[in-house]
């Protein structure tokens, strides 16, 4: 199973550390994997950086674009997409400062989601600490000065 983390970056964050994915990939897997003593000060580095997930927004996006996919369904707490003939399956579940997704098979159920997260905010940044995959869901553009 591959479990993806995604946060909402501050938009001036997700500029300053456009080319520096690193740098994020560490602190938040920092956050998901330390102990309860450190787990407080790496939290509070993570609430500067990110904001709260407006989960009712982004619950009626996907109910709104989705609801006509034969492969999904939601709940209040959950939204869940199962594509058979491709062996995918993934599990959307919002947090106040992050969005799960649980997904297993092929990568298809989860790019469902992705897809949708991206169209209607451009700063979340993804993980899967396992594979140690990192990224943005859409591609932060770097101002260049002259």
């Amino acid at each position: 199973m591959r479990t993806y983390m995604i946060y909402l970056v501050k938009e001036e964050i997700a500029t300053e550390y456009a080319g520096k994915e690193v740098l994020l990939f560490q602190l938040f897997h920092q956050l998901h994997t330390s102990n309860m003593y450190v787990r407080d000060i790496i939290q509070r580095q993570v609430d500067f950086v990110t904001h709260v997930i407006p989960s009712m927004q982004l619950h009626e996006h996907l109910k709104r674009t989705l609801h006509t996919c034969s492969y999904y369904k939601a709940d209040e707490h959950e939204h869940n997409v199962c594509i058979p003939y491709e062996q995918a399956q993934a599990k959307l579940i919002f947090h106040d400062r992050y969005i799960e997704i649980r997904a297993r098979g092929s990568a298809t159920a989860e790019t469902v989601f992705f897809e949708q997260l991206r169209k209607k905010l451009t700063t979340f940044f993804a993980f899967d600490s396992a594979q140690q995959f990192y990224g943005w869901l859409s591609p932060i553009r770097q101002k260049i000065s002259m």
